[in-house]
């Protein structure tokens, strides 16, 4: 689809390569592969809408806004970055029948995955914090637009999540310094990209 060798990108694990595109090139991928394999759709794996309302009206969580596709919204352009987000606010919001104040970035890595423009539009929206991963304590002069949290995903390891915890912002500077962690893949593909775009144009 981008015209890159498969030379160039086989070093690079198939998420990592994913999280530098655009939400409808991942759709445009996610289906070439489906024909290609003749894989079916998998079964979504979300919560019902029974269950999150059952979960709000317990009390014991609060339930914030996540976008409508989980993309990585630095990636999007204006339109479709404003569109994730006040959309999935509004949704959530008509749903569970009360405001939502709360927002978490998805991937959550500041710079990387989000921007100013977005730490905007939350605003605007009514947002008072926004979440990120970025690890380490929270403190009384954090921007509410980026707020730090341990992020814990499905694949976490607890010798990861206890690295994370013991270390806390140094594990953000290990991350970005790891030469095959994804701060440093990504950069790369992102570079790769626009290198093979310039040429196209010329």
């Amino acid at each position: 689809m981008l015209n890159i060798s498969f030379n160039s990108l086989m070093k690079y694990n198939i998420d990592t390569i994913l999280k530098t595109r655009p939400i409808y090139q991942i759709y445009e991928i996610i289906k070439r592969y489906q024909e290609v394999t003749h894989t079916p759709n998998k079964v979504f794996q979300n919560m019902t809408v029974e269950k999150l309302k059952d979960v709000a009206k317990s009390g014991l969580v609060t339930i914030g806004a996540h976008t409508l596709n989980h993309p990585i919204l630095r990636n999007e352009d204006d339109v479709n970055s404003k569109y994730e987000i006040d959309g999935s606010i509004c949704e959530l919001a008509n749903l569970l029948k009360k405001e939502i104040k709360y927002f978490a970035y998805p991937n959550g890595i500041p710079i990387l995955d989000f921007s100013e423009r977005e730490k905007l539009y939350l605003r605007n929206s009514g947002i008072q914090l926004a979440f990120t991963s970025e690890s380490k304590k929270v403190s009384s002069i954090d921007n509410p637009m980026c707020i730090p949290r341990i992020a814990i995903s499905n694949k976490e390891s607890t010798v990861s999540l206890k690295k994370k915890i013991f270390l806390g912002s140094f594990w953000n500077t290990f991350t970005k310094l790891k030469p095959t962690g994804e701060y440093s893949e990504r950069k790369e593909l992102n570079k790769i990209v626009s290198a093979e775009m310039l040429l196209e144009q010329e």
